[in-house]
């Protein structure tokens, strides 16, 4: 069974102090690699389901962003996939294809 990233982290800092440096480190990469692509996205549908949805502490439902923007929920799912697609293509790009696989489900 495959742990979560936030899974990872937290055992790294219960049983690898050391490591806490470093996980604030990839944490730091982390936000700073979102923010930057978070500026690529220049539709404003696609800019709130990235926010709303995709990066969202309590994300909104598809049916909701649907409502919104006068779209289908499915219509939703398929621009958030997209987005989705584009920040992981994004993502290998500036940080590198190892690291995606600790963002990515392969």
């Amino acid at each position: 069974m495959r742990r979560s990233i936030k899974c990872e982290i937290i055992f790294e800092e219960l049983y690898f102090p050391d490591a806490a440096a470093e996980t604030n480190d990839v944490r730091k990469r982390v936000r700073d690699a979102v923010s930057r692509f978070r500026r690529t996205i220049k539709d404003e549908r696609e800019r709130a389901i990235w926010d709303q949805r995709v990066v969202a502490d309590e994300p909104r439902s598809l049916q909701e962003l649907g409502d919104e923007f006068n779209v289908s929920r499915e219509r939703i799912r398929q621009v958030e996939k997209g987005i989705k697609v584009r920040f992981r293509k994004y993502w290998i790009e500036t940080i590198g294809e190892e690291e995606a696989m600790l963002l990515f489900d392969e």
